[in-house]
């Protein structure tokens, strides 16, 4: 029995660490540390983290098929282990999120986050305060959400810093209070935490929030959050190198960022690309491509493409003129607001 203890001990240190690792966004050590004890683990906890690696696509290749099989597996363990912090936490979240099997049950997942908290477990109390700051399977308390947040981000948890950094910045649950967001959005930013770093390069950008303009900084808040992925901060980078402001003018680079965002389906990068290709700005002048950006981002409502298929349909730049899609491109876009569309509907 000493030896089971110890290894359960092991366990119980290595599950920690790997908390740490997922909360740090160090996906690579935390999927090794996982991996490493899946089989040894009786929680099921590693099983629900590669069971997320999976879902997200971070450090490993995206697969649903397999995040489920995690995740069920998981979920067969984590049942049987419910006086277990770390369980009570992860148990919670799955029933939260209705995956591997658990049906979608709020409450159910309120209960266990309680739990959870009750041994200071610092993901459940960020997770609690989430489902109080929703109202979800309880009564919305944004006074309440802001307390837990802040008993999460006590103990450095990144995330949480980020989630407090936004209510001290729109004054929700807590008064509005601009120091107090950007010091917590500075360290959930160096926390890994893309999302914190966004928002300091936005502040930075625009010189909003309590923040001192300076493109320069901006830039290098959002390279970090670039490295995650993270989509506004791949566009909003993409416009500061395309304009040259705060960072040498590289309208190629701004090309590749566009397209790193196109790749994810991003309607503003998708427009801005296709201005590129039409011009010949940064990429080798192509209307062809142009239309088919243009296209893609009117499919998602985004008006000025919308006008510019119109004008391209019109003006017959690709085929022969095509009116009929113009007034359906123009009519859509004057719907929504644009007045030159208006316009040409009218001279029709």
């Amino acid at each position: 029995m000493e030896v089971e203890a110890n290894a359960l001990e092991r366990i119980n240190k290595t599950l920690s660490e790997i908390e740490h690792a997922y909360d740090r966004m160090n996906y690579e050590l935390a999927y090794k540390l996982s991996n490493d004890i899946q089989d040894s683990d009786p929680t099921g906890c590693s099983l629900c983290y590669i069971g997320n690696l999976y879902r997200s696509g971070e450090y490993i290749e995206k697969n649903e098929d397999l995040s489920e099989k995690y995740f069920s597996r998981a979920f067969a363990k984590l049942q049987n282990h419910q006086d277990h912090g770390i369980v009570q936490h992860r148990l919670g979240w799955m029933y939260s999120t209705g995956v591997g099997g658990a049906d979608t049950d709020p409450r159910r997942a309120f209960r266990l986050y309680k739990l959870s908290c009750n041994s200071g477990h610092a993901n459940a109390q960020n997770n609690l305060a989430a489902l109080y700051e929703e109202g979800r399977g309880i009564k919305k308390d944004e006074a309440e959400a802001a307390r837990l947040y802040g008993l999460a981000s006590n103990q450095g948890h990144g995330r949480a810093h980020f989630n407090l950094a936004n209510m001290y910045y729109h004054g929700s649950g807590v008064e509005k209070d601009f120091n107090e967001s950007i010091r917590l959005f500075e360290l959930a930013a160096s926390a890994g935490v893309a999302g914190a770093q966004f928002k300091l390069g936005y502040l930075c950008s625009t010189g909003t929030g309590g923040m001192t303009q300076d493109k320069k900084k901006a830039v290098e808040y959002y390279k970090q959050a670039v490295q995650k992925g993270h989509l506004n901060a791949l566009y909003n980078l993409g416009i500061l190198y395309s304009r040259g402001e705060g960072v040498e003018k590289d309208r190629n680079e701004a090309s590749r960022l566009y397209k790193l965002a196109v790749a994810k389906g991003y309607s503003n990068a998708q427009y801005n690309l296709a201005v590129m290709y039409s011009k010949g700005n940064g990429v080798t002048q192509d209307k062809k491509e142009a239309l088919r950006l243009y296209k893609l981002a009117a499919d998602q409502g985004h008006i000025h493409a919308l006008y510019n298929c119109g004008i391209m349909f019109l003006l017959g730049q690709i085929t022969n003129k095509d009116l009929s899609e113009s007034t359906r491109s123009f009519s859509v876009a004057a719907e929504l607001g644009n007045s030159n569309a208006q316009h040409y509907l009218d001279l029709n």
